[in-house]
C-alpha cells in the first residue's frame, strides 16, 4: 500500500476515533441516570435499524447465497435437513426446557417486554398493566432482549416465546455451521459432519431449550461468520453490507462479544484476497462508517457498565490468578469434560487431527484457532471463567462453532469414501449415547440452580392463581411481570409513599419471601423489614434443602416506621 493509497484510510480512522472519544466523554462527564435514560431510548432505535437493514440485504444477497451454493448437492441438502430434523429432536425430547441461569434468564424476558410496550430497554422494577413506574438499565446489552420484543409482537408476550426463540436459533445455528463448513473447506462431508457435531453437542443441546443469550450469541457470530465468507467469495458490496451489518448486531447480544471487533478484521485480512481493493473503496468505508454508528450506543453502554458494575466480583473482574485456576479446569473440559458437563472426547480427538491437515487450510484454521484462543483466553482471566464455576460452562458457546469447525476439518483425514463417511457419521451418533442421560436429566433433579429452580417453578405456578388486582412484592419482579402479574422490587416495602398507594389501589399485596430473603444481605436488611413493618398472613410456602421459601398477604403496617 502506497502513501497515496494509506491516506485514503485516514478519514475511517478519523471517524472511528472520534467515536471513541465521545463514547468516553458521554459517560464520564453525565450523570448516571441521565446516561441510563438515554441508553435505553436509544439503543432500541439502533437495534431496529439494524436489523431492519439486515432483514433487507438477507434478501438483496438471495442471488449472491444461490450463486455460492450452487454446487451442494442433493442428497448433502437432503442429508442437512435429517441433521436439522435430529437437533430438534434432541432439544425437544431430551434436554428439558428449564431456566439454568437464574434470575438471568427472567430479565432477559421481561426487557424484552418493555422494549415492546415501551420502547425502553432497561428492567423494570415496578410494573403493572398499565405501565412502569421504575425502571433499572442492567449491565447487558439489548439485541437478544430485542429479538424477544420482536419475537412477542408475532406471538405474545410468555417464557414460552422465549424459549421457542433460543431453540429456533440454536436449529439454524446447525445450518448456519454447515454452510460456513462448506465454505471454509469446499468439502460437503466435512459441512455435514461439522453439522452433526454441533447437533450432538451436549452442552449446545442443555442450553438450546433455555431462555438464556449464550447460544442466541452463538448463532449470531456463526452467521456473521457464513456472510462474511459469502462476502470473500462475490465480488457485491451488497453482500459486504450483509456481513457488516450481522456483525453489528451479533456483538450487540453480549459484552463479551466486544472482543469480535479484533476477530473478524483478522477475519478478512486472513481470508478476503480483494481486501486491499476493499479497504481503498470509499463504498467499503462508508459501510465499516454505518457498523460504527450502529454499535455506538453498545459501545456506550459497555463502557459505563465497565465502570459501574462489579459482574458479581467480589475484588477484580478479571486478574492472573483467576487464570491459573481457570486455564487448567477449562483445558480438561476441552480434553475429557466432566460428569453433567460433557464435552464429546471424539471431537477433540478430530480436531488434534486437524493439525495434520493444516497445510492444505492454513489461513482457515488460523482463523478458527484465533476465533477459540481470543474466547477462550477472555473467560480464563474472568472470575467466572471456568467452566465448573457455577453454570458458567455456557460461556464456551461464544466459541464452540470454531472448535467444532476445527474437528470437522479434523474428520478430512479419515474419510477415504462413502463407507468411511458414513462410519463416521454411525460413530459420531453412537457415541454420543454416551451423554444422552445427562443431557436428558429432568430439571428437578438437576443440581446446579437446584434450590433457585425450585423457588422459581412454585413462585410461578403460585402467581397464576393470583387476581390480576394483586401486587407482587419480590426481589425478581421481572418473573412475574413477563407472565403478566403486577410485581415491583421488595426494597419498596420501605417506601411509605409506595406502599400506601398500593394500600389504596388494592387489598392484595403479596410478599415474596422467597430465594433471595434466604441470603445476605437481603435477608437482615429488606426481607426483615417486611416482617417487621407489616402483618403478615402466611399464603403457602415450599421446602427444599433445609429453605423455605413463602408467600404472605400484607397488611397495614403495624406502626410508623
Amino acid at each position: 500500500m502506497n502513501t497515496k493509497d494509506f491516506l485514503k484510510t485516514i478519514p475511517l480512522v478519523i471517524v472511528a476515533l472520534l467515536i471513541i472519544f465521545q463514547v468516553k466523554n458521554f459517560v464520564e462527564e453525565n450523570d448516571a441516570n441521565y446516561i441510563e435514560e438515554k441508553l435505553a431510548q436509544v439503543e432500541p432505535i439502533f437495534l431496529l435499524v439494524n436489523f431492519s437493514l439486515l432483514v433487507a440485504f438477507l434478501f438483496l444477497n438471495v442471488k449472491n447465497f444461490k450463486l455460492v451454493f450452487k454446487n451442494l448437492k442433493r442428497w448433502s441438502i437432503v442429508s442437512l435437513t435429517l441433521t436439522v430434523t435430529l437437533a430438534l429432536i434432541l432439544r425437544i425430547f431430551v434436554a428439558p426446557r428449564t431456566h439454568r441461569l437464574f434470575f438471568d434468564e427472567d430479565i432477559y424476558l421481561e426487557i424484552g417486554k418493555e422494549i415492546l410496550e415501551r420502547g425502553k430497554g432497561s428492567l423494570c422494577n415496578y410494573g403493572d398493566s398499565k405501565g412502569c413506574y421504575a425502571y433499572d438499565l442492567m449491565k447487558w446489552p439489548n439485541a437478544y432482549p430485542f429479538l424477544l420484543a420482536l419475537s412477542y409482537f408475532f406471538f405474545g408476550i410468555s417464557e414460552d416465546v422465549g424459549f421457542n426463540l433460543v431453540l429456533f436459533l440454536s436449529i439454524l445455528a446447525v445450518v448456519f455451521i454447515f454452510l460456513a463448513s462448506y465454505l471454509l473447506f469446499d468439502d460437503e462431508k466435512i459441512a455435514l459432519l461439522s453439522a452433526l457435531f454441533l447437533t450432538l453437542t451436549p452442552i449446545h443441546m442443555m442450553w438450546s431449550n433455555t431462555a438464556a443469550s449464550e447460544p442466541v450469541l452463538l448463532s449470531f457470530l456463526t452467521f456473521s461468520v457464513l456472510c462474511f465468507l459469502v462476502s470473500f467469495k462475490v465480488d457485491d458490496w451488497k453482500a459486504h453490507a450483509l456481513a457488516i451489518l450481522s456483525l453489528a448486531f451479533a456483538i450487540q447480544v453480549k459484552t463479551d462479544a466486544i472482543v469480535s471487533l479484533a476477530l473478524f478484521p483478522l477475519m478478512c485480512f486472513l481470508l478476503d484476497e480483494k481486501l486491499k481493493e476493499k479497504i481503498l473503496s470509499l463504498r467499503y468505508s462508508f459501510l465499516w462508517l454505518v457498523f460504527l454508528l450502529l454499535i455506538t450506543p453498545y459501545l456506550t453502554h459497555v463502557y459505563y457498565a465497565h465502570r459501574t458494575e462489579t459482574w458479581g466480583a467480589n475484588g477484580k473482574k478479571f486478574g492472573l490468578e483467576y487464570a491459573r485456576r481457570n486455564i487448567p479446569e477449562n483445558l480438561i473440559f476441552w480434553i475429557t469434560g466432566y460428569p453433567t458437563i460433557e464435552h464429546p472426547f471424539l471431537f477433540t480427538f478430530f480436531a488434534f487431527f486437524s493439525i495434520l491437515e493444516i497445510k492444505k487450510k492454513r489461513k482457515e484454521i488460523v482463523f478458527l484457532s484465533s476465533w477459540f484462543l481470543i474466547f477462550f483466553f477472555l473467560y480464563a482471566f474472568f472470575y467466572a471463567g471456568s467452566v465448573r464455576y457455577g453454570v458458567d460452562v455456557r460461556y464456551t458457546l461464544s466459541y464452540y462453532p470454531a472448535f467444532i469447525l476445527i474437528a470437522g476439518y479434523g474428520t478430512r483425514k479419515f474419510i477415504k469414501g462413502k463407507i468411511s463417511f458414513l462410519l463416521l457419521i454411525i460413530i459420531t451418533i453412537l457415541s454420543s449415547t454416551l451423554y444422552l442421560n445427562s443431557v436428558g436429566t429432568p430439571a428437578e433433579r438437576i443440581e446446579e440452580a437446584k434450590q433457585a429452580r425450585h423457588y422459581h417453578d412454585f413462585a410461578i405456578n403460585f402467581s397464576k392463581n393470583l387476581e390480576d388486582d394483586c401486587y407482587i412484592l419480590s426481589h425478581v419482579p421481572s418473573m412475574y411481570l413477563v407472565n403478566g402479574k403486577n410485581s415491583l422490587q421488595t426494597w419498596f416495602g420501605q417506601n411509605n409513599k409506595v406502599m400506601d398507594e398500593l394500600f389504596n389501589k388494592t387489598d392484595c399485596i403479596i410478599f415474596d419471601d422467597g430465594f433471595w430473603c434466604q441470603l445476605e444481605p437481603y435477608k437482615s436488611t429488606v426481607c426483615k423489614h417486611m416482617f417487621n413493618a407489616y402483618k403478615l398472613t402466611k399464603l403457602k410456602s415450599t421446602k427444599i434443602d433445609n429453605n423455605e421459601y413463602t408467600f404472605f398477604k400484607v397488611g397495614r403496617r403495624k406502626r410508623s416506621i
